[in-house]
């Protein structure tokens, strides 16, 4: 069963197939009913991610995207993250703790602790994940693994994390040559050696999670090191998942404006809130610079920026496929 990803592909099935592969990988996990549950609760969140447009008429978002910070350890050339304008911080402890109760309170099924910025550089990143948890939502942690050292994990591991949580390493090249020329400032052989002390201190604490790991985005530089990297990841973490071409319209933010034209509707902005560190909220991470925020959560609540009038008729022009009435989502690729 655990080899089952090294000779199916997740990036050349479809994607209901892709589900069943996930969900056939994740088996390893249950070992009681509470398990089986977490797994069906979990199948029930990718299906629902998958027919985002009929979320984009629900009274709350199906997941939260919060920014703990926009600072970042490395400086990967294919994320604009950089030439962004936006202030720099970190998300105060009140204002995380107000949101996260605000979910909870909306039966929001998901946390997703990341954004323009490495996460795991926020100070309270583990008492964020904590608190998470005491909420019963589960958290979705996206990291560059530079920072996860082995007393960092302990206490993640320690923190009431389980099988319904996920931690993804960005991990963009087979070699530590072409991962650390895209990831600038970052070691492989390092990042290599953190999932691995992740990993036996899951094993060792015997804790059932979370599910680890790697992302694939393909671009130029790393598109021949796709095979070896799957035979290398898919003996060590839970996952390793390809995502395809990388959003050109992302990765070349304000270098150049690509020859795009939107056709297919867009799942994120119907199902998902963007939070940046000081609580304003966007359209959706494409919006690098914050351009188009809606409100902040520090001033209203989360069911008024979601109804807004603003994000309402975006909801309904994507899902209609108008996207000429709003160039910024007809020129983006996501």
């Amino acid at each position: 069963m655990e080899q089952l990803s090294t000779w199916v592909n997740p990036k050349r099935v479809g994607n209901l197939n892709s589900v069943l592969l996930y969900a056939v990988e994740e088996l390893k996990f249950i070992k009681s009913f509470r398990d089986l549950d977490t797994l069906s609760h979990k199948i029930r969140f990718v299906l629902s991610r998958k027919a985002g447009s009929l979320y984009g008429m629900s009274k709350a978002p199906l997941s939260l995207q919060l920014e703990p910070t926009n600072w970042c350890n490395v400086n990967c050339i294919c994320c604009s993250a950089p030439r962004s304008s936006r202030k720099k911080g970190y998300m105060d402890w009140d204002l995380f703790r107000e949101i996260i109760d605000d979910a909870k309170q909306l039966n929001i099924q998901r946390i997703r602790l990341y954004l323009h910025g490495e996460s795991t550089l926020h100070p309270r990143i583990v008492d964020m994940i904590r608190y998470i948890k005491t909420r019963e939502l589960t958290v979705h942690v996206t990291t560059n693994g530079m920072l996860l050292d082995r007393e960092k994990s302990e206490a993640i591991l320690r923190s009431g994390i389980s099988f319904a949580d996920h931690f993804t390493f960005s991990i963009l090249g087979d070699t530590e040559e072409t991962h650390n020329k895209i990831m600038r400032r970052s070691d492989l052989k390092k990042i290599r050696a953190n999932i691995d002390a992740f990993l036996d201190a899951r094993n060792r604490l015997g804790i059932n999670g979370p599910v680890i790991e790697t992302i694939f985005h393909s671009m130029p530089e790393n598109k021949y090191e796709e095979e070896g990297y799957q035979d290398r990841w898919s003996h060590v973490v839970d996952h390793v998942k390809y995502v395809g071409r990388i959003s050109r319209s992302f990765s070349d933010y304000k270098k150049e404006d690509p020859a795009i034209v939107r056709t297919q509707r867009c799942r994120v902005i119907q199902e998902r809130m963007t939070v940046f560190w000081n609580g304003d909220v966007t359209i959706c991470a494409q919006d690098v610079d914050g351009d188009y925020v809606l409100g902040s959560l520090s001033k209203q609540s989360m069911q008024e920026i979601w109804n807004s009038e603003q994000l309402s008729f975006l909801r309904k022009i994507n899902r209609e496929k108008r996207f000429s009435e709003f160039p910024f989502c007809a020129k983006c690729d996501l």
